[in-house]
């Protein structure tokens, strides 16, 4: 008997031994560095959490990208876009920020595919909103309302975030 009480104890242990580096790690960085920091993780076979400052609103900053990229590839699967479609650069797409898309100059076409990768790897901004455009940002944000987390705001593209 003591040996499956001593194995339970053990097992709770383990489960949530992993909740304490983020928190230790959250505190530490915000003890260390200028700014605020927000953390929020849920383990979805548990359902247990790990918060920190999770009920503040935050700017998603580049996290708005996933939600434009994966509504993209949904209208890709409905048939709506194809990966290696061209899309025309525009004079107006050009936003500052990393990445290589605002080097190409107007007119270049670049495929779906293209405007992806550069938007998911190199954080690229014009590459990210060229993608807002083709998904439509009534429809990234209809989505994101229906299958995100709670409490998100509509996305904006990124020259709008800068205005």
């Amino acid at each position: 008997m003591s040996y499956y009480l001593l194995g339970f104890v053990i097992a709770i242990i383990i489960s949530t031994a992993w909740m304490l580096y983020p928190r230790n790690q959250i505190r530490f960085l915000e003890n260390v560095y200028p700014g605020k920091l927000g953390l929020y993780i849920r383990a979805l076979e548990t359902d247990e959490e790990v918060a920190h400052r999770a009920d503040e609103f935050w700017s998603l900053a580049s996290a708005v990208k996933l939600p434009v990229a994966i509504e993209v590839l949904r209208q890709i699967d409905k048939k709506e876009h194809l990966l290696d479609g061209l899309i025309e650069v525009r004079e107006v797409d050009y936003v500052d920020g990393p990445g290589t898309t605002n080097l190409k100059p107007v007119g270049t076409a670049l495929t779906i595919r293209e405007l992806l990768e550069s938007s998911l790897i190199e954080s690229d901004n014009t590459a990210h909103d060229i993608l807002l455009r083709v998904a439509g940002l009534d429809r990234v944000n209809q989505m994101l309302h229906q299958f995100g987390p709670r409490g998100f705001s509509n996305i904006v593209s990124a020259k709008d975030l800068r205005r």
